[in-house]
C-alpha cells in the first residue's frame, strides 16, 4: 500500500513538471484543434514564466531550504510560493476544459487540478497558501487566455498574449536561466506561421492518421527532450540562450509533422 502510494505521488510529481506540459501540449496540438494547441502553448509559458517572477517578488523560502542564495539563478530551488505544480494544472488543465464544450471533460480537468493541488497539500510538501496562490493564478491565466481568444479582434488579441507569453518568457530566462517560458512562447508564435499549410493537411487527415501522428510525435518529443540537451549545451551554451533553443525544438519540431497528411 505504501509502495502504491508512493508510486502515484511520483506520477503525480513527474506529470505536473515542464517537461511533461510540454509533452501534453504537443500531444493536444497534434490531436486536437490546432488553436487549442497554440493556447496551450501560451497558457504553459506563461505558466512557467510568471511562477519564476513571483517566487522572486513573494520571496516565501521553502522550510527545507531557507538561504535561496546558495542558488541565485534558481528561484524554484529556494522559494515556495505560489506551487509550481498546481500553477501548471490549474493553467493548462483549465485552458483545455474552457476551450471544451463537453461536460465530461469539463469535470476531469477539475478534478485533474483540485487532485494536485490536494496532492501538494496533504503531503506536506508546500502550505495552502503556496498552493492557493498557484491555484489562483494559473485559473486566471486559463480565464485571461481564453477570454482574449473569443474576442472578435482575434489578431490583435493574439498579439497582447504573444507578447506577454514572450516578455514574460525573456525575463525569466535572463533572471533564472530558465528557458522553458520563452521556448514554449516561441513555439506557439512560430505554429502560427504555416496556418495555410496546416489547413491543407488536415484536409486529407484520417482519424487513424491523427493517432498514428499523435503518437509518433509524443515519441520524437520523448527523444528529443532526452538526447537533444546533450548537443546544444556543447555546440552552444549552458546558460539561457541554449535551453531556450531546446525548448524550442523539443516543443516544435514534432508539431510539425502534423504538415504532413500520413501523419
Amino acid at each position: 500500500m505504501k509502495n502504491g502510494t508512493q508510486l502515484i505521488q511520483q506520477i503525480l510529481h513527474y506529470a505536473t513538471l515542464p517537461g511533461a506540459a510540454g509533452l501534453f501540449c504537443v500531444i493536444i496540438f497534434m490531436s486536437g484543434e490546432r488553436r487549442r494547441g497554440r493556447l496551450m502553448f501560451l497558457s504553459f509559458s506563461l505558466a512557467v514564466s510568471l511562477n519564476l517572477l513571483m517566487k522572486e517578488f513573494f520571496k516565501v523560502p521553502r522550510p527545507w531550504w531557507p538561504d535561496v542564495s546558495t542558488a541565485p539563478y534558481l528561484a524554484e530551488g529556494g522559494y515556495a510560493l505560489p506551487c509550481l505544480h498546481t500553477m501548471l494544472a490549474a493553467a493548462l488543465l483549465g485552458t483545455f476544459a474552457l476551450t471544451s464544450s463537453h461536460k465530461a471533460v469539463r469535470f476531469l480537468c477539475s478534478a485533474g487540478i483540485c487532485i494536485t493541488a490536494a496532492w501538494r497539500i496533504m503531503t506536506e510538501l508546500q502550505s495552502t497558501a503556496d498552493v492557493l496562490a498557484g491555484l489562483v493564478t494559473g485559473l486566471v491565466i486559463a480565464f485571461l487566455l481564453c477570454r482574449f481568444s473569443s474576442r472578435t479582434l482575434k489578431k490583435t488579441s493574439g498579439i497582447v498574449t504573444a507578447s506577454a507569453a514572450l516578455l514574460s518568457g525573456l525575463a525569466a530566462a535572463i533572471l533564472f536561466q530558465d528557458g522553458w517560458g520563452l521556448g514554449a512562447g516561441l513555439t506557439a508564435v512560430l505554429l502560427e506561421l504555416p496556418e495555410a499549410a496546416f489547413q491543407k493537411a488536415d484536409s486529407g487527415r484520417t482519424i487513424f492518421g491523427k493517432v498514428y501522428g499523435t503518437v509518433f510525435a509524443a515519441g520524437i518529443y520523448s527523444g528529443l527532450i532526452i538526447f537533444l540537451p546533450f548537443l546544444i549545451e556543447w555546440l552552444i551554451t549552458p546558460l539561457w540562450p541554449g535551453q531556450t533553443l531546446i525548448v524550442l525544438l523539443i516543443t516544435f519540431i514534432p508539431c510539425l509533422l502534423k504538415l504532413f497528411p500520413v501523419f
